[in-house]
């Protein structure tokens, strides 16, 4: 799985062979068929993989009091006023999206 996704990070899983998963995780194709009937069975494998870490991860946040769940607001030194945006330029900006 870890294969299949790190190489999802870097291309179009459209793209990503069963050669390409195979030498991510240093086997041959045939080894990767003895596991999987097809390239589409190792792409529904690796989604459930991925459906049942994402639900746990978030079962978990759910169970964490929200004061835990929140990291700190880094405290910065404020910008110079000439570089903070003025009500007339946020105005600007929202005239040029209409």
């Amino acid at each position: 799985m870890a294969a299949a996704i790190t190489l999802a990070g870097r291309h179009s899983p459209a793209a990503i062979t069963t050669g390409d998963i195979a030498r991510e995780v240093g086997v041959t194709q045939g080894a990767l068929f003895k596991h999987f009937p097809s390239r589409e069975a190792i792409w529904l494998a690796v989604m459930e993989w991925v459906t049942q870490h994402l639900l746990a991860r978030l079962e978990n946040a759910a169970k964490t009091p929200i004061g835990k769940r929140l990291l700190p607001v880094p405290r910065s030194t404020p910008s110079p006023a000439s570089s903070r945006p003025t009500s007339s330029s946020f105005g600007n900006a929202l005239a040029c999206r209409a």
